[in-house]
């Protein structure tokens, strides 16, 4: 397998580790019944994207040149997965 290859393998698998460590973490701390506590993860999974992207660094996804467009469609994404995760924290709280 070419080296550059293997590279941007393991750089896509870093970032999406951090990726869902973060919306695990997100989603623990928040109350699957409350309303505001749910938006306050959303809100956190778009300013983490906001803060990475403007970090930049060795990523592949989180790239300051990102366009808005792509920034806003990774933040829906995180918060889109964060919601999922709360509302799976909720499922099994009522089983």
């Amino acid at each position: 397998m070419p080296e550059d290859f293997l590279q941007l393998a393991t750089t896509f698998n870093r970032d999406f580790r951090e990726l869902r460590s973060s919306a695990e973490r997100m989603a623990r701390q928040a109350n699957p019944d409350d309303p505001v506590s749910v938006e306050r993860a959303a809100l956190e999974a778009v300013t983490f994207i906001e803060a990475r992207c403007a970090q930049g660094g060795t990523t592949r996804i989180f790239q300051p040149s990102k366009s808005t467009l792509d920034r806003e469609r990774l933040s829906s994404a995180l918060a889109f997965l964060v919601r999922g995760k709360i509302e799976g924290k909720r499922e099994r709280s009522q089983d």
